[in-house]
């Protein structure tokens, strides 16, 4: 959710979602489909808290990869 601390990566293998992005009085919505990932910026820079909302538009499932996890692999 908005505001909430980044501390995982989404990998999508099934489903449907949309990611909500709050845009001065309005909000963005951007799909995203199975094969794609989300959440991997967020938790790059320490303490940052994640600036959308994902809502699913279907029954999904996720891999689900760590920031402590995610950052070994990334950074070697």
């Amino acid at each position: 959710m908005t505001g909430d601390n980044a501390e995982e990566v989404y990998f999508v293998k099934s489903g449907k979602l949309a990611l909500v992005i709050p845009e001065n009085d309005n909000f963005k919505f951007l799909m995203i489909k199975p094969g794609s990932y989300f959440g991997e910026i967020d938790i790059l820079f320490y303490g940052e808290k994640r600036k959308y909302t994902i809502m699913t538009t279907k029954k999904c499932e996720f891999y689900v990869l760590s920031k402590k996890h995610f950052k070994l692999i990334y950074l070697n």
